[in-house]
């Protein structure tokens, strides 16, 4: 019990909290923190913290998200580059309508996806195509003899800036041999080589129906076989091989 002095009772001043924590400040104007001044200061820089982390996740999804859109972007432009080697197809202004003509002229030729079958008095001869993207569609030639294959060739109708080519070649690409487009129409396709006293000078596709196209060259199929470049090409009536 407080003590009477000078005949003033004297009673313990009352505080907010049980536990006061004071401070000796050197200039003595800062007031102390007390314990629920701390534990709300911890509690705003943790939520501070939190929020802070939430804004960094926010950000890097956005730029994740943005990193893919380029890519994507990126992988788009590059499908117009047909062949890094040697050609490029470039986006312009005008690249819609550059587009829809390179997927016109490509479309030109999707008869021929499938497999494809012809058979001479000598041999047997398969193709099989495949569209690679709206610029080129991918071939196959394999030449059987007596059920063996002992050739096989890759083509390729491929769209580049200055034209539609029938590439034609080894398995290896030791050999190649490229084949401009001449002339088209709804029936046939006519390629032609550029350079002079080669064998073939000309390739034709002849579509004949849905499911039976003529692929000849002008060149004597002795002459063709005999040839350095050793691709063959010999003037077959093909059938379409159905599943």
């Amino acid at each position: 019990m407080d003590q009477p002095i000078d005949g003033v009772a004297m009673t313990a001043p009352e505080t907010e909290d049980p536990i006061v924590l004071r401070e000796v400040e050197i200039t003595g104007s800062k007031p102390a923190q007390t314990g629920k001044d701390i534990a709300y200061s911890a509690q705003t820089i943790e939520e501070e913290t939190r929020k802070s982390r939430r804004a960094k996740k926010k950000a890097e999804k956005k730029a994740a998200k943005e990193s893919v859109r380029d890519v994507a972007a990126i992988e788009m432009a590059d499908v117009h580059d047909l062949d890094a080697s040697r050609n490029v197809l470039t986006y312009d202004s005008a690249g819609a309508a550059e587009d829809a003509n390179v997927r016109t002229e490509i479309e030109a030729f999707q008869w021929l996806l499938g497999q494809w079958s012809a058979v001479d008095d000598q041999q047997e001869v398969s193709q099989q195509w495949v569209q690679r993207n709206n610029f080129s569609l991918d071939g196959q030639a394999v030449f059987n003899v007596n059920g063996q294959p002992y050739k096989v060739q890759r083509m390729q109708i491929l769209k580049e800036p200055d034209g539609v080519y029938f590439i034609v070649a080894s398995l290896d690409n030791s050999s190649e041999k490229r084949f401009r487009l001449k002339s088209i129409d709804n029936q046939q396709a006519i390629f032609e080589f550029n350079k002079k006293n080669a064998l073939p000078e000309e390739i034709t596709f002849q579509k004949l129906n849905k499911d039976t196209f003529l692929n000849f060259s002008n060149a004597p199929r002795a002459q063709y076989e005999q040839a350095k470049e050793g691709l063959l090409f010999n003037n077959l009536n093909y059938s379409r091989i159905k599943n």
